[in-house]
């Protein structure tokens, strides 16, 4: 029989001892894409969504939405990865999307 006790899923935390914080351009290519339909609580509203996994140049990869300025996507395709924050919340809530090459930084778009 299986144990369900949550303590033994807890994901193990690792040493960051090494972690290198950089900048990095957001220009890169898809690496791999997924539509999600079938979503969790709180995104059932704006499903169906793409994401993609970006391989950026500086290297590294990032996961981020697909943002308006894409129509379709496409493996290893150039793209430019774009800071986007929610001006309308009192938090400050950051996240990323993936547009054409040459897109900046930019304001999140109003919800309609």
């Amino acid at each position: 029989m299986r144990d369900s006790n949550p303590e033994l899923i807890k994901p193990v935390p690792k040493c960051h001892a090494h972690l290198l914080v950089s900048s990095a351009s957001g220009r890169g290519t898809v690496y791999t894409h997924s539509t999600v339909a079938a979503t969790s609580t709180g995104f059932d509203d704006i499903a169906p969504y793409t994401v993609a996994v970006v391989e950026l140049e500086e290297g590294g990869r990032l996961l981020a939405w697909i943002g308006d300025t894409i129509d379709s996507v496409e493996i290893d395709m150039p793209v430019q990865v774009v800071p986007r924050i929610f001006e309308e919340i009192e938090d400050i809530r950051v996240y990323y999307t993936v547009e054409r090459p040459g897109t900046t930084w930019g304001k999140a778009p109003q919800a309609s």
